[in-house]
Formats: C-alpha cells, structure tokens, sequence
C-alpha cells in the first residue's frame, strides 16, 4: 500500500503535466481546418485522455491491492541495498 502511494504521489505531476501537454498538443490539430487532419486530433486526444485515466489513476489503484509476504518484502529490500 505504501509503495503505491508513493509511486502515484511521485509520479502524478510529472505524468500529469507530460500527458496535458500532449493533449493540448492534439487539440490544436483541431484548429486545422482540414478535416482528416482534425479528426486525427479528436482521436489521438481521446486516447492521451484514457491514457490519463489508465496510467495515472487506475494502476496505482490496482497495484495497491497487491500483497505480498514479509519474507519476499525482505528478499527484495536485500537485493537493493546489494545493488547499492
């Protein structure tokens, strides 16, 4: 649980601010008055927006209801101090 929290609260500004900037980036292919290109727009604006809700929203939810046991927890804290 707190490894999803973490990840989600580390992640969420960046990612936020990388896939609005990529949305907004979309959307003013809207303003192209040439009508294949604004429906590529439409689409791929659509698509950075489910992106959003997927990456963002969704996977920290679903990672938080993994559990694993305290012996694994300890495997895996070992090989990362080995690691440095």
């Amino acid at each position: 649980m707190g490894a999803a929290r973490e990840s989600f609260s580390s992640l969420f500004i960046p990612g936020t601010l990388a896939l609005v900037t990529a949305f907004v980036g979309f959307i003013t292919l809207v303003l192209i008055p040439i009508p294949m290109i604004r429906e590529l727009g439409i689409t791929a604006s659509i698509g950075v927006g489910y992106k959003i809700i997927t990456n963002l929203i969704m996977l920290p939810v679903v990672a938080s209801f993994f559990r694993y046991s305290r012996s694994y927890a300890l495997h895996l804290e070992e090989l990362q101090a080995k690691r440095g």
